[in-house]
């Protein structure tokens, strides 16, 4: 049993030309449903499985790059039109406007410096700074992309997005790897390529962190769930030093340790493989304060939630977005809800609002279908998303990018969306408003 995607078209044994409509549509079908080594479609066409087999390094790596190509073709019209980066604005699109080198650059790379990839570059060229904000963010992403920076003469959007891309192939094969496992083999693909295709994954592919923090967070489910406790705790702390969500790791692995005392198979060694994570988080938020200096606001917070957030979530953030901080996950909805009604142009705050709650509510309810170990990070997920306040311009800023590390979702997706008509209706709307925000994203119309 594999997943099948249409390449060439047969009918009675001979080729047919499909238009681009049937195309799309048998396309997706086919891409998400199970398939023999030779199906059939009720019109008499059939198709044969091709090579993107998520649970296959070559086929997750096949899909990615296709994503990579696509998007970045989709993405080129919108960063002509609104040109952001001083290399865009001085380059077009066609050949022969500037040296080979400078228009690759232009082409390939600077559509997707927008929002936190240029923090990012700031992070590779010049290091922490506390005045601009950038210790805020998390070392591993950009300590990765360092070396190959490095060896590409200081290109930082290149290593950016050659590490990203990179981690989405990583991710995509563990993810489908991990559903077949423990899950069903005939919900791996389908899991994979639902996470792959709904907005707002996209971001996955630009310089941001989340595909290094999601193939982490995977891996680290996936070895709680084999008790391979050490490996669990390792890639937990690693993901800890990615975003500041890995924090989340801990509390399944917690709650699978204290399963095991009940059970009198704990040892004293497990306790410490647990200890990587919330150790990794500290020992970044030590690094920032002791050697950055990122103390003073510490000291001069104001209650203990303030003091919570301003020693997990470096103060300087404040440079980047200002007004955050911890609340009540209903707080950030009913001003977020209040704002779409009495802001003008505020349709990306509604973006925010719809697409990150239907995605906490698909969380939520999908719990029957979730191990434990999914219930609990995907539900920490979504506390850590909501009790954090982004501020009174827009309190749930990035929400849906924010819930698109919560992989189980996913999960539940695949399960309630066997293949058919409502399948192809969930790809068809969900790949154009996916389309839709990642050229908002080039166009600074939202910030993912």
């Amino acid at each position: 049993m594999g997943y099948g995607m249409v390449i060439t078209l047969w009918h009675n044994g001979e080729q047919q030309y499909a238009g681009n409509n049937e195309f799309l549509i048998i396309n997706i079908r086919t891409l998400m449903t199970p398939t023999t080594p030779t199906s059939t479609i009720n019109s008499g066409l059939t198709w044969k499985p091709w090579r993107f087999d998520l649970r296959t390094l070559a086929g997750a790596a096949l899909a990615v790059l296709l994503l990579r190509v696509l998007l970045g073709l989709w993405v080129l019209p919108v960063s002509a039109a609104y040109p952001e980066t001083e290399l865009e604005q001085q380059v077009g699109l066609l050949p022969g406007d500037a040296p080979l080198g400078a228009w690759l650059q232009r082409v390939l790379l600077m559509p997707w410096m927008r929002y936190d990839a240029l923090n990012y570059e700031k992070l590779i060229l010049h290091g922490y700074s506390t005045e601009q904000g950038t210790t805020a963010f998390h070392p591993l992403y950009f300590l990765l992309a360092g070396p190959v920076a490095w060896a590409t003469g200081g290109n930082a959007p290149l290593a950016l997005l050659l590490v990203s891309t990179l981690a989405s192939m990583v991710l995509c094969f563990l993810f489908a790897r991990y559903v077949a496992e423990v899950h069903a083999p005939e919900l791996a693909n389908r899991a994979g390529w639902l996470l792959l295709l709904l907005p707002p994954s996209f971001i996955l592919l630009a310089p941001y962190n989340e595909a290094t923090f999601m193939a982490l967070a995977v891996g680290s489910i996936w070895a709680m769930q084999r008790e391979r406790w050490w490996l669990a705790g390792l890639l937990g702390g690693l993901a800890a030093l990615t975003r500041q969500q890995g924090i989340a790791l801990a509390l399944p692995m917690a709650w699978a340790l204290v399963t095991m005392f009940r059970e009198r198979r704990l040892a004293l060694w497990h306790i410490g493989a647990l200890a990587l994570i919330p150790g990794a988080y500290g020992a970044f938020v030590a690094f920032r304060k002791l050697v950055l200096g990122d103390y003073e606001a510490l000291l001069q917070a104001q209650g203990p939630l303030e003091f919570l957030r301003n020693l997990l979530v470096s103060p300087s953030s404040e440079k980047i977005v200002q007004g955050q901080r911890i609340a009540w996950p209903w707080e950030g909805i009913i001003d977020q809800t209040w704002l779409v009604f009495t802001q003008p142009y505020s349709y990306y705050l509604a973006f925010d609002l719809v697409l990150g709650m239907a995605m906490v509510l698909v969380v939520v309810l999908g719990w029957r279908v979730l191990t434990m170990h999914e219930r609990l990070f995907g539900l920490a997920i979504v506390g850590l998303s909501l009790c954090y306040y982004n501020g009174e311009r827009f309190p749930l800023l990035s929400l849906p990018r924010h819930m698109l590390i919560a992989f189980p979702l996913y999960i539940v997706l695949a399960h309630w969306f066997a293949a058919g008509r409502r399948l192809r209706w969930l790809l068809v709307l969900g790949v154009l408003f996916h389309l839709l925000l990642a050229a908002l994203f080039v166009r600074r119309g939202w910030i993912s």
